[in-house]
């Protein structure tokens, strides 16, 4: 089996069975050259946890150049990623991230490997996405292999070292972008503009404790996103281990994965906003049930009086 040439880095932290799960699809791939990211551990106990995480990665047994960057202290998951993603890009100019619950279908490496060649210089696309949460539909002949949206979606994904040069945690271009409506023409649909601007003001505040929001608004002030014709990674982490488990689950995991065919048909370098819409809809319930629109309008419209709900009922 030929031997899959783009790096490959794996985001890990304390959930051994589910990283073995990710890491033998990155066996299958048998990438030449792998990095691996893992956060330290917050407590003794949770170290042996974190340990079994690192050892499932240490079973290289294929020709690869391994480099990993593991920290003692836990940096949590605002600082942690991107001080690791960041390392990456001081030693390659492109690259492929998985964390550890993201399991890839064996398409996804030469999707990404493809596209991260193709559009190596063009400077309006930021980001590859293997997401799409919409229900499978199989491609048509002649139907594009991939779509161009303003959404970074993160379960899976692959950037060059061009673009992560833009990435501020700080996010000190948020107050302006806010006050001159910037959003609002990057996301003309008043549902997803109302989400992002309530999503990026909390990472802002500091009400959100992560580190993915600073890339998103990069991505949108600075270019395209690439989302595959049907979904290539699959998430299996809402649980208990979970950064940010939902209580009532969440329909975004365990959609199954489909591989994509090739050669890949490519779109013209352009949003296209009729799917951007229906995968953001997907996303955030607005074609569920009733309940759930009820509820996306309240939390997008008037995020205040939605707090306070959550603080009354708990698991409004």
């Amino acid at each position: 089996m030929p031997q899959f040439s783009t790096p490959v880095a794996l985001i890990i932290f304390n959930r051994p069975d589910k990283t073995a799960r990710m890491f033998a699809e990155v066996r299958r791939a048998r990438p030449k050259q792998l990095f691996v990211i893992a956060d330290g551990p917050r407590t003794e106990e949770e170290k042996i946890k974190t340990d079994a995480t690192r050892a499932v990665t240490e079973k290289v047994d294929w020709e690869c150049e391994v480099q990993r960057l593991y920290q003692d202290k836990n940096l949590g998951v605002k600082k942690g990623p991107p001080t690791g993603i960041s390392w990456v890009f001081e030693q390659v100019d492109r690259c492929i991230f998985l964390e550890d619950d993201c399991i890839p279908d064996p398409s996804f490496f030469r999707y990404c490997e493809e596209l991260l060649e193709k559009y190596k210089d063009d400077k309006r696309v930021m980001h590859i996405s293997g997401d799409n949460f919409l229900p499978y539909r199989a491609p048509q002949t002649g139907e594009p292999s991939y779509h161009f949206s303003v959404i970074a979606y993160l379960w899976g994904w692959a950037t060059w070292r061009r673009a992560w040069q833009h990435y501020d945690p700080s996010m000190a271009a948020w107050p302006e972008v806010k006050k001159q409506n910037a959003l609002a023409r990057v996301l003309p649909d008043p549902a997803v503009h109302e989400h992002w601007e309530y999503v990026l003001e909390r990472y802002y505040d500091g009400s959100i404790n992560s580190w993915d929001g600073p890339w998103a608004l990069a991505c949108f002030m600075r270019g395209l996103c690439i989302n595959p014709a049907v979904n290539v990674v699959t998430n299996i982490g809402n649980d208990a281990d979970a950064a940010h488990p939902q209580k009532d689950g969440d329909e975004k995991t365990n959609i199954p994965s489909h591989p994509l065919a090739f050669p890949l048909a490519h779109p013209g370098v352009a949003v296209d906003r009729t799917e951007d819409v229906k995968n953001f809809k997907e996303v955030y319930y607005i074609n569920k049930r009733a309940k759930d629109r009820v509820r996306s309008a309240i939390k997008y419209r008037t995020p205040a009086f939605y707090q306070l709900l959550k603080r009354l009922f708990n698991r409004f």
